[in-house]
C-alpha cells in the first residue's frame, strides 16, 4: 500500500500540513497583537474564526506553493536530479519566509488601517523601503520575531525534510507518479479556489459574523495581498486641497441638522429627526434593467410596458429625473444599499467599476440593512438567482442584512419555477419572498432583486399567453410587462397582510437597457417610486437623483435618527439644490436638475441641457460658464471625496457599526 502513493506526494502533503500549523500560529499572533480589536468578540467566534480561517490558510499557501508542488512531483527520477530538489528548497523557503514576513508586517498596520495588507505592498513599496529604517525602531520587536521565527522555520524544515527523506522510500515509476502528478494538478483548482463553488472566494467571505474584526481574524495576509491582484482598486484623485473639497461635500449633501462626526471622514455625518421615528416596513424592489424609456408613468411614452407600475405610480411618489450610477448590477447594488457609487479603476484581471468584490469591499461602510438592524430591525435581501450570483451573497451580510435568500432556498424547486439560465422565475420568487417577509416580525426590511427581465428575456411557458396580444412588441418590451405583472401578484396579495398598511415600497432598477440610441441621459435613466399606504401623499417629483440617494431618503421618510456615510442626499429635502454624478467607465458626469456636464477628470468635455437636448449635441459652456464652472468643481471635489473615503477606508469609522 505504501508503495501506491510516491514519496513525493507523502513530503508534499505534510509540509502543507505543517506549513497550515504554521500560519495557525501566525493568526493566534495576530490574535495577541491586536488583542484590543477582539476583546467584544466572543471567544466561540474566535474558535470560529481559527477554523473558518483553514480555508484562508489553504488557498493561499496553494496559491504560494502550487507551482513548487507540481514542479516537486514531475515524474522524473529524483535519485537524479538532486541539485534539483535543493534548488527548490531553496525557492520554498525565499517564497514561503516573504509572506510570512508580510504576515508579521500586519501586525502593526493592521492597528493603524484597522484592514488586513492589500495591494499598499505594491503600490507603495518604495516608500516602504524609505520608511524601513524608522519601521525597525518603531516596531523592533516585528523584526525580533521576523529573525526568530524565520530562523526556526528554516530550521524546521529542513529537519522535517531529513526526517521525512529518511521515513519514506523511493521507488521510480513513470507511470504511477504521472498518475499522482496529474491527480495533484487537478486538486490544486479547488484548493486555490477554496471550495468546489463556482467563483473562488475573496476577502469578503471570511466576515461571517457581525463583529467585523472576527472576519479579519479568519483571514491571512498572504491572501488578501495576493487576490488584490485580481480585484479592482479605488485611485485615489487629489484635484483641490481636501478642506475645499470637504466644504464642497457639505454644501452638496448634507441636510440641515445633519452635522459632520470626524474631519478626516468626508461623508461620515449624523442626521437628527425631531419626534418620534417612523419605523415602517420597508420593502425595496431593484427591478432588472428596467429602463424610464419603457415605463409611460415615468417617459410619457406609449405604449408602456409597465401598466402596474403605472397605476401604483398615481398613489405615490414619483421621480421622474432618477438615473442609475453605472451600467451594471454589480455597480447598483452599493448604490442602493450603501450610498456608494461605483468610481473604479482596473485591476490587474480587468475587473472594473464596482465596490463588491473590490479591494474595499471588506473596509469600514455603514449600510442600510445594518443602520435598519440597529434600529430594531429584521433584514433581509432576496435574489432568485444562485447563491454566489455577483457576489451578492457576501456583500449584503457585509451592508447588515442578516438574512439572504437565494435560488436553493425556493422550496420545491422544479424545471417549470425556473429559467434555464438565471433562476427562479420572478412571480414566483416574489411570491416566495411574501411569504418569507409575512413570518418576520415587524419591523422588518426586505430587498427584494429581480432576475427574469435579463437576457435572454425569458417568459415562463404557462405565462406567454397572457401576453401574445404584443406579439408586435420586442422580447424586452415583453419580458418588461412579464415582471411588472409579477409586482402586480405580489401586491395583489400582499395588500391582504396586516403588515402592508404601515410598510414603505420602493420599486427602482438596477440600470438602464435598450435605452434611446446616442441618448447618454437615457443610458441612466431608469425609474424610482415611493408607496406608502396613508403616509405619503402621491406626487410627481421632477429633482435630478441617483440610486445613492435612497439610503438617506428611507432614513428621512422614516424620521430615524441615525449615523451614516451616504454619498448622496434625501430626495425629499427641497432645502437645497440635488445633484447626480454617474460614470460609463470613461466619462463622469454631473447632472442638476437642468445641465449635465460631461468630464474626463482632465477636461471638461461639455455642459449640455438634457432635457432640451439629449444627444449632448449642443455644447453651453460658452453661453453658461458659470454654470460650467460650478458644476466642474462640485464634480471634481465629489470625485475626490468619495475616492478619499473609499482608498483609505475612510467611509465611516470601526465605533460606528456598532
Amino acid at each position: 500500500m505504501s508503495q501506491r502513493i510516491t514519496k513525493q506526494v507523502k513530503i508534499s502533503l505534510v509540509m502543507i500540513i505543517y506549513l497550515m500549523a504554521c500560519y495557525t500560529l501566525l493568526r493566534l499572533g495576530f490574535l495577541a497583537a491586536n488583542y484590543g480589536f477582539f476583546k467584544e468578540v466572543g471567544a466561540g467566534e474566535i474558535i470560529r474564526a481559527f477554523i473558518y480561517g483553514l480555508r484562508f490558510d489553504l488557498s493561499a499557501l496553494l496559491m504560494i506553493n502550487g507551482p513548487l508542488l507540481l514542479l516537486y512531483n514531475l515524474p522524473i527520477n529524483h535519485h537524479r536530479w538532486k541539485w534539483y530538489q535543493t534548488g527548490l528548497l531553496v525557492l520554498f523557503w525565499v517564497l514561503n519566509l516573504a509572506f510570512i514576513t508580510i504576515n508579521l508586517a500586519d501586525y502593526g498596520y493592521f492597528a493603524t488601517a484597522q484592514r488586513r495588507l492589500m495591494s499598499e505592498i505594491y503600490v507603495m513599496f518604495l516608500d516602504i523601503m524609505k520608511m524601513l529604517p524608522s519601521m525597525i525602531t518603531d516596531f523592533y520587536y516585528l523584526f525580533i520575531g521576523l529573525a526568530v521565527g524565520g530562523g526556526l522555520f528554516v530550521w524546521t524544515t529542513w529537519r522535517l525534510l531529513q526526517r521525512l527523506d529518511r521515513s519514506f522510500e523511493y521507488a521510480y515509476s513513470f507511470r504511477r507518479e504521472l498518475m499522482h502528478f496529474i491527480f495533484i494538478a487537478f486538486l490544486l483548482v479547488p484548493g486555490v479556489k477554496g471550495g468546489f463553488q463556482t467563483k473562488p472566494i475573496r476577502p469578503a467571505h471570511a466576515f461571517f459574523s457581525s463583529h467585523r474584526a472576527a472576519g479579519y481574524l479568519t483571514l491571512n495576509s498572504s491572501f488578501t495581498v495576493i487576490k488584490s491582484i485580481f480585484q479592482a482598486g479605488m485611485p485615489e484623485y487629489k484635484f483641490m486641497p481636501q478642506a475645499e473639497a470637504s466644504a464642497e461635500i457639505i454644501s452638496m449633501f448634507f441636510q440641515p441638522g445633519e452635522q459632520i462626526i470626524d474631519e478626516q471622514y468626508p461623508f461620515l455625518r449624523q442626521i437628527k429627526h425631531p419626534g418620534v421615528p417612523n419605523k415602517k416596513n420597508i420593502v425595496v424592489f431593484i427591478m432588472e434593467s428596467w429602463t424610464a424609456d419603457f415605463v409611460g408613468s415615468v417617459s410619457g411614452k406609449e405604449p408602456s410596458s409597465t401598466p402596474f407600475f403605472d397605476s401604483l405610480a398615481q398613489q405615490s411618489i414619483l421621480f421622474t429625473n432618477f438615473l442609475a450610477t453605472g451600467h451594471r448590477t454589480i455597480v447598483a447594488a452599493p448604490s442602493v444599499l450603501a450610498s456608494i457609487p461605483g468610481f473604479y479603476s482596473d485591476s490587474g484581471m480587468g475587473k472594473k467599476n464596482s465596490f463588491i468584490e473590490s479591494q474595499s469591499e471588506v473596509n469600514n461602510f455603514v449600510g442600510l440593512g445594518g443602520i435598519l438592524a440597529r434600529q430594531g430591525y429584521i433584514t433581509s435581501f432576496h435574489h432568485g438567482a444562485n447563491t454566489g450570483a455577483l457576489g451578492l451573497d457576501v456583500y449584503t451580510k457585509l451592508a447588515g442584512f442578516q438574512h439572504y435568500y437565494g435560488k436553493e432556498d425556493y422550496l420545491n424547486l422544479t424545471d417549470a419555477s425556473q429559467d434555464a439560465v438565471w433562476g427562479v422565475w420572478d412571480e414566483e420568487f416574489f411570491l416566495d419572498s411574501l411569504k418569507r417577509m409575512d413570518q418576520f416580525r415587524t419591523p422588518f426590511c426586505s430587498v427584494i432583486f429581480s432576475l427574469t427581465s435579463h437576457e435572454p428575456f425569458r417568459i415562463p411557458p404557462h405565462r406567454q399567453a397572457l401576453f401574445d396580444k404584443y406579439a408586435d412588441e420586442t422580447k424586452f418590451q415583453k419580458v418588461l410587462r412579464y415582471t411588472d405583472y409579477s409586482l402586480e401578484q405580489f401586491f395583489k396579495f400582499a395588500q391582504d397582510k396586516p403588515w402592508f398598511k404601515d410598510t414603505v415600497f420602493i420599486i427602482t432598477a438596477d440600470h438602464a437597457s435598450h435605452s434611446a440610441v446616442n441618448d447618454f441621459y437615457s443610458c441612466f435613466h431608469i425609474p424610482l417610486l415611493i408607496y406608502s399606504p396613508g403616509l405619503e401623499k402621491p406626487a410627481r417629483n421632477g429633482v435630478i437623483g441617483s440610486q445613492v440617494d435612497i439610503l438617506p431618503t428611507i432614513l428621512g421618510v422614516l424620521g430615524i435618527s441615525a449615523t451614516h456615510a451616504s454619498m448622496g442626499v434625501n430626495l425629499t429635502d427641497s432645502s437645497q439644490p440635488h445633484y447626480a454624478v454617474v460614470s460609463d467607465g470613461t466619462r463622469y458626469a454631473i447632472f442638476s436638475d437642468k445641465f449635465v456636464l460631461l468630464n474626463d477628470l482632465e477636461k471638461n468635455i461639455g455642459l449640455y441641457d438634457y432635457h432640451a437636448d439629449p444627444m449632448a449635441k449642443k455644447d453651453l459652456q460658452s453661453e453658461y460658464p458659470d454654470q460650467a464652472l460650478k458644476l466642474r468643481h462640485s464634480l471634481l471635489a465629489y470625485i475626490q471625496s468619495v475616492s478619499t473615503a473609499i482608498s483609505k477606508n475612510r467611509i465611516c469609522r470601526e465605533e460606528d457599526l456598532k
